[in-house]
């Protein structure tokens, strides 16, 4: 019966895990700006921030740069990027990314 509640415990410890959504890039700046709607102070000494499918970026005083995995990035100016905007480059490029992939995943002629 122990070995049975070890067994459980790990299978319910991984569940989370496996249903986590996966960061898309990372968010740098060098003034205060918005992310996920909480204020990020630059000055903490952490370089950069994890972003995840659907997160809202406004940038502050400063513009904010979003780099993906891949090493492309996007600089957002202030004032002229609203919440909105945002959400719409983030999840437009994350469903490119996720189009592209399965593109060549079908077209590879070595699979």
């Amino acid at each position: 019966m122990r070995k049975f509640a070890c067994v459980l415990t790990a299978i319910l410890a991984a569940v989370p895990m496996l249903c986590a959504q996966g960061q898309v890039a990372t968010v740098t700046s060098t003034a205060p700006f918005q992310l996920r709607g909480a204020n990020v102070t630059t000055d903490q000494g952490v370089p950069s921030w994890p972003i995840m499918p659907g997160d809202a970026i406004k940038a502050g005083s400063a513009p904010v740069i979003i780099t993906y995995a891949d090493g492309s990035s996007i600089i957002l100016d202030p004032g002229w990027w609203t919440t909105g905007h945002t959400v719409l480059v983030l999840g437009g490029a994350a469903t490119a990314a996720g189009l592209a992939f399965g593109i060549a995943a079908e077209d590879d002629p070595y699979s």
